[in-house]
């Protein structure tokens, strides 16, 4: 059980990547909530009573030594299935027993996650990686994850689960939930929620629906193909919600927040994504978004309040410096690698020049991935800057936000130094961590 909640915690986070620390603690979380629901009157209200009755029983009887035989345990999962009893159902069940998640109901230990994720790294299937670039070092590699998700019988993480449900319309909730013996009345809300507390698969949810349903969700997916067979629909109605990349955003989570999360989608123009997390409506509303989320880091992670400009010939972003000068910032979205053509070094170049009150001594240009030859127009814009001799970097927005995300574990400082931009060329993560020791 314990592997299972480790492996389904890992699948449930972004990159399937965590630190230890973080895996200990969602683990124990997961454990504490399900104690808790099972102490709640209604923690089986959708199973049936007769059926829980009799699982309780054997249960009862399988625990009496305080261990479970393989055959025990065969015995039990195939009772379960025959039941149609989920295993969330049937954690409560053993909680209710005292049973769940040790005996005496104690929650695992970190020395308990430990022995078990040391157990699955040397069965090849987590790695330990203390070298990655963000610091995580629990990782469920790629080529792995597809064949854990079919063992363990998970067909969509938990957020990609909750996204499809919120998908479909009032009516194919209603098809979905009676073909799953649950109630169909509420809200829409009301009625996604009740299928992701009682875990129904998507694959079964969705064969429920007729083929001529299919076709309309499909339809309505950025990029899905509409034509096939019935099982073909529905795979590729599973295979979009589980290729999405799907972020933690508190529901009441200010927008600029909820653009600050999609920060690289935004940048690459990842209209897939952008589109089913409903980020954004339509593709207009991406570089708009992009400007508000770089503006959100700025503030909100960086603590620099980035100045308020009139008109609309201007950059996405101007503040003032410690010493009184300027660092300007745009932002451009490309689903390409960005070259930094001549046409945005006669643009930068304005944006530049046109600052007369004051010298604009750096000026970052925000891209989802960057060409190594378009170093050559950062060192022409700073030279053609004239007597403002700007500083000209560009610099991906994943490292920008690798910036957001760690600059305080890499210093003692309290404040961040925007200093840390004053470059000329393109900003790595090497570059930026060397700055940072140096000027933090």
């Amino acid at each position: 059980m314990l592997i299972y909640y480790i492996l389904e915690t890992i699948l449930n986070t972004p990159d399937c990547a965590l630190d230890e620390r973080e895996l200990v603690e969602r683990v124990q979380g997961r454990e504490q909530r399900l104690i808790d629901e099972a102490e709640s009157d209604d923690s089986l209200q959708y199973a049936d009573s007769h059926n829980i009755d009799i699982f309780r029983t054997i249960l009862v009887v399988a625990f009496e030594d305080d261990q479970i035989s393989l055959d025990e345990y065969s015995l039990i999962e195939k009772l379960r299935q025959k039941l149609k009893i989920t295993r969330k159902q049937q954690r409560i069940v053993e909680a209710q027993l005292d049973a769940f998640p040790q005996p005496g109901g104690e929650l695992h230990t970190h020395s308990d996650v430990n022995t078990a994720f040391l157990h699955l790294q040397r069965q090849g299937i987590l790695s330990n990686c203390n070298h990655t670039e963000d610091g995580r070092n629990v990782v469920l590699p790629d080529e792995l994850q597809a064949g854990v998700k079919d063992v363990l019988g998970l067909e969509l993480s938990e957020n990609a689960r909750e996204l499809l449900w919120k998908n479909l319309k009032n009516s194919h909730l209603k098809t979905v939930l009676r073909s799953q013996q649950l109630p169909s009345s509420g809200t829409k809300e009301e009625l996604a929620e009740r299928l992701m507390s009682s875990q129904a698969r998507p694959s079964e949810g969705l064969d429920s629906l007729k083929n001529s349903e299919l076709y309309d969700i499909c339809s309505g997916l950025p990029g899905v193909n509409v034509s096939g067979t019935k099982q073909e629909r529905i795979d590729r109605i599973i295979g979009h919600f589980d290729n999405l990349m799907i972020r933690d955003v508190p529901a009441d989570a200010e927008e600029g927040e909820l653009y600050y999360e999609y920060f690289t989608e935004l940048a690459a123009r990842d209209r897939e994504n952008l589109l089913a997390n409903d980020v954004i409506s339509k593709d207009i509303d991406i570089e708009r978004a992009f400007e508000d989320a770089t503006n959100y880091l700025f503030r909100q992670k960086l603590g620099a309040e980035p100045m308020q400009l009139d008109g609309s010939e201007h950059p996405d972003g101007c503040l003032e410096m410690s010493d009184g000068t300027l660092m300007m910032w745009d932002n451009k979205s490309t689903e390409s690698t960005y070259t930094f053509p001549n046409s945005h070094v006669r643009q930068f170049k304005r944006y530049i020049r046109d600052s007369i009150e004051k010298r604009v001594n750096c000026f970052i240009i925000i891209v989802p991935d960057v060409a190594e030859e378009a170093e050559n127009n950062c060192l022409k814009l700073k030279y053609e800057s004239q007597k403002h001799d700007s500083d000209v970097a560009i610099i991906t927005a994943s490292d920008l936000k690798w910036v957001a995300e760690n600059w305080r574990d890499m210093t003692r400082k309290d404040d961040f130094n925007i200093g840390v931009f004053n470059q000329t060329g393109l900003l790595d993560r090497k570059k930026l961590e060397r700055m940072m020791k140096v000027l933090m």
